[in-house]
Formats: C-alpha cells, sequence, structure tokens
C-alpha cells in the first residue's frame, strides 16, 4: 500500500497527459456536428472513476468532444499537490488551443469546466457567461454551465443550475439523465433532502433501462 500511495500523483499525472494529448489531436473538435444526446450522457458524474472517463474518451477520440467530460481528475483538484504544475501546463496549452479557434463550442465548454475542477471558479463562470451571450439555448452550454455552477456555494448560482438543469430535460430528453443527477445533487448540497429524493426516485422512473446514469441514480439514492 505505501508503494501505491507514493505512485499515484505520477499515475493521475500520467492518466491526464494521454487524455488531453487525446482531446488535442482529434480532428477539429466542435466546428462540425455536435454531440449527440447519449454522448452527452456518459460525461463525467461525481461518481465516476478517473479510468472510466479516460476509456470514453479514448472510445470517442474521432467523434466531438463530451462537453461534459473534463481531462482533470476530481481527486487532482483543486490543489492537485505534485500534479498541480503539470496540470496547470495542460491547462495553457487548452487556452491556446482555444485562443487559436474560439468558434470552437467544445473545446471552450471543456477549458471552462476544467477550471472550475482546478480551483480557478470565477475563470471559469466568466467563460461560461461568454458563450451564454452566444450560445445560450445550446443544451451543452446549459448542462456545462449548471455543472460548474452547482460547484459554489452561493444559493444563487445554485437556483441558477436548477433552471439550467430543467431547461435541459426539456429541451434535449437524451440528456435528461444527466439533467435529474445533477439536479438531485444541487437540492441535497441546498439542503433539500427530501426533494432530492424524490427528484431521483422519478427520474428512475422515466429513464430507460439501459441509460447509463440510472446506475449513478441509484448510487445517490442509496446514500440518502
Amino acid at each position: 500500500m505505501p508503494a501505491i500511495s507514493k505512485i499515484a500523483p505520477v499515475l493521475a499525472v500520467a492518466l491526464v497527459a494521454i487524455v488531453v494529448f487525446i482531446v488535442f489531436m482529434a480532428d477539429e473538435s466542435g466546428k462540425g456536428t455536435a454531440p449527440s444526446g447519449s454522448e452527452v450522457a456518459t460525461g463525467v458524474g461525481q461518481g465516476s472513476t478517473p479510468a472510466n472517463n479516460a476509456g470514453g474518451v479514448m472510445a470517442g477520440q474521432s467523434q466531438a468532444m463530451r462537453p461534459a467530460q473534463s481531462p482533470i481528475p476530481q481527486e487532482s483538484a483543486p490543489g492537485g499537490g505534485s500534479a498541480a504544475p503539470m496540470l496547470e501546463g495542460l491547462v495553457s496549452g487548452l487556452e491556446a488551443k482555444v485562443k487559436a479557434d474560439p468558434a470552437n463550442l467544445n473545446n471552450r465548454l471543456l477549458l471552462a469546466q476544467t477550471y472550475a475542477e482546478l480551483g480557478r471558479f470565477e475563470d471559469g463562470v466568466r467563460l461560461l457567461r461568454e458563450m451564454q451571450s452566444t450560445n445560450g439555448d445550446d443544451s451543452r452550454v446549459k448542462l456545462v454551465a449548471a455543472m460548474v455552477l452547482a460547484k459554489s456555494e452561493n444559493p444563487e448560482y445554485l437556483n441558477e443550475a436548477l433552471k439550467l438543469l430543467g431547461d435541459v430535460a426539456k429541451q434535449e430528453p437524451t440528456q435528461k439523465g444527466q439533467a435529474i443527477l445533477h439536479k438531485g445533487r444541487v437540492l441535497k448540497k441546498m439542503g433539500n433532502t427530501a426533494e432530492a429524493k424524490t427528484t431521483w426516485q422519478e427520474g428512475i422512473a422515466q429513464l430507460p433501462e439501459n441509460d447509463p446514469l440510472r446506475k449513478e441514480i441509484e448510487k445517490e439514492l442509496a446514500n440518502i
């Protein structure tokens, strides 16, 4: 066990490097077709593991980048320990990619979420506000904005996240699982545990048996 704990930070950095390399090498993601709802639905949840996330990106590297999937493993941010300097370097590369191709919505969404996961919450919100002003009706923008705002302790941001998630569920049925999962989490964070439980219970009844988000929601219910 001691040996594993010593190499864990190194493995985390290596994983991030691999995933971001794939993102950077993907052919012009976001310029053409947008990710399908099923692609978005397989994005990162709080219960996802870095290995699973990396596998999902690798399997779909020929498709448009999933907007809800950040290359930063949750346990590496914020702070990041010894991994922080390398993570910041990877972010700089993504910033350069966004600057070179500002029309690429998926890369901008990825950068906004990565900012938030590294503790640069205001930078993430600023970038999302820019996208909301130009692509505010896009369900991908609404979903990622909700996930980022949900990291805040500000009731105003949390209520905005709830509204955005409600919009996503109505606007894009294939993303309903993501919307239900995160809506329940926001409600729980706000102290509305009973309402969160009801949201998840009703949500499971609305989702098809093969929806990958069902298991995540069932885990949340088991922890109440």
